[in-house]
């Protein structure tokens, strides 16, 4: 249809305006979402499950920058092995995590329970929350001495919480931490706190 010389001019045009009309639709796909995820005809986030090995230290900075506005339950699975300074990543973000509904906080993979406990409560835990569940790398190893002056220095905080998940290795651990906490659960106590019945509901 068109002479030869002004073929290749015209495919350019026309890829051109393609991709200039794509745009428009991209953005009117965008925009029409937003607004039925705003009047509510679409389902938002409730349930989220971060599993990683390891999960990285951008995941934690790029979860602390998030708005999750429906989310009701969060379960992070961290690796073994990864040390401190991942398992303070996670819990500095946690406490920066934009979620209002939040209700249910899992993290599985923690090694050191007294030290992230402490940064998760420092400053005081958002009121949405209701289970804090902290399982170990290596399942049962947490000891109530190590606990024990977090879980004092804390406890105003905490007991805004309906149960605090702890694996504890020793019978009298468990024992004594429940009679002077009575938010503090273990895997006996509750098995519906542990991260597998947490996957068999999700």
């Amino acid at each position: 249809m068109a002479p030869g010389w002004a073929q290749l001019p015209l495919v350019f045009l026309s890829t051109a305006a393609t991709v200039i009309a794509s745009q428009a639709l991209i953005s009117a796909a965008f925009s029409v979402t937003k607004q039925a995820i705003q009047l509510g005809y679409l389902p938002r986030l409730r349930v989220l499950h971060l599993l990683g090995d390891p999960l990285s230290r951008g995941v934690a900075q790029g979860l602390g920058g998030c708005r999750f506005e429906a989310l009701d339950r969060l379960v992070l699975s961290l690796c073994a092995d990864g040390g401190p300074a991942r398992e303070e990543a996670f819990a500095e973000s946690l406490r920066t995590l934009a979620a209002p509904q939040l209700r249910e906080l899992y993290l599985d993979g923690i090694d050191d329970p007294a030290a992230c406990l402490a940064r998760l409560a420092t400053g005081g835990l958002p009121p949405s929350w209701k289970v804090l569940s902290l399982s170990g790398a290596s399942r049962g190893a947490y000891e109530l001495d190590a606990l024990r002056p977090v879980l004092l220095r804390h406890a105003a905080s905490l007991r805004s919480l309906e149960a605090l998940h702890l694996d504890f290795g020793e019978d009298e651990d468990r024992a004594e931490a429940q009679r002077s906490w009575p938010f503090v659960r273990s895997a006996e106590s509750d098995s519906a706190l542990t991260l597998p019945a947490i996957y068999e509901r999700w």
